[in-house]
């Protein structure tokens, strides 16, 4: 039994490993997390911990000295130069964030063809990869909330909190102004969608068509016609991280 520990910028994920697959466990927020981490490895009997994670140093370092009396194997994964059929596009290979490198590699376990991968989350990140698992770049953008917390910083009779995300079936036009900034930032997740497509079939000069992953809290907004097109992930991230953890030889990676 393995567990496994998402943390991102503002919450952690805690999600068991076996044979069944795996099974989410906690949703934490940085501060609970040694806490609740705790807990579950005093009533399981977990032989590793497997982690990723975008937050601060300091995160890591308090959780790692919470479960040091217990005895398991700690293994923090770092962003590599390739591994496991990836090959990493950046120079300074370390510098792309451990959550785009996992998703992809969730990715690529799927799919031996070329994809994508679309995280709609607090930023909106493209990654492409080609047949051969080969990392071709990618692109960062504002994700949904931060799109509508700048467009509504300086607007005094309109709060973020009231320009609520809005799903559907179809792109509308909004009859107010929560619903005109909540539909016209929709819309530009639409077209994020659909030109990060269009550039990585022309990147790739290929006849092959490009398979999309979707995750992200925010992928599930897009319009059905949309979701239907591609391939919805919730936990890519984790998925990633599993083959990791399901390797046969684990080290502090």
């Amino acid at each position: 039994m393995k567990l496994l520990i998402d943390i991102g910028n503002t919450r952690a994920k805690l999600y068991s490993l076996d044979g069944g697959g795996l099974t989410l466990l906690k949703s934490s927020s940085h501060q609970q997390l040694p806490v609740d981490t705790e807990s579950l490895l005093a009533c399981r009997a977990y032989s590793q911990i497997w982690v990723a994670s975008v937050a601060q140093s300091a995160v890591v370092a308090t959780l790692s000295e919470a479960v040091a009396p217990f005895a398991v194997n700690f293994n923090l994964v770092k962003t590599p130069r390739s591994a496991y059929g990836l090959i990493n596009a950046y120079a300074k290979y370390e510098s792309l964030g451990i959550d785009r490198w996992l998703a992809m590699l969730g990715g690529r376990q799927q799919c031996k063809r070329p994809f994508i991968v679309i995280d709609f989350g607090t930023a909106i990140t493209v990654d492409l990869v080609d047949e051969f698992g080969q990392h071709k770049g990618g692109w960062i953008a504002p994700g949904y909330r931060a799109m509508t917390n700048v467009l509504l910083s300086d607007t005094s009779e309109v709060t973020a909190d009231q320009a609520a995300i809005l799903s559907g079936s179809r792109l509308t036009f909004g009859v107010s102004t929560e619903q005109c900034v909540s539909e016209g930032i929709r819309s530009a997740l639409i077209g994020y969608y659909q030109q990060a497509v269009t550039t990585a079939q022309t990147s790739l000069g290929s006849k092959i068509p490009v398979r999309v992953f979707l995750t992200g809290g925010d992928a599930a907004q897009l319009p059905a016609q949309i979701l239907k097109q591609a391939q919805l992930c919730p936990e890519l991230v984790l998925e990633g991280l599993a083959v990791y953890a399901n390797a046969e030889k684990s080290s502090d990676y």
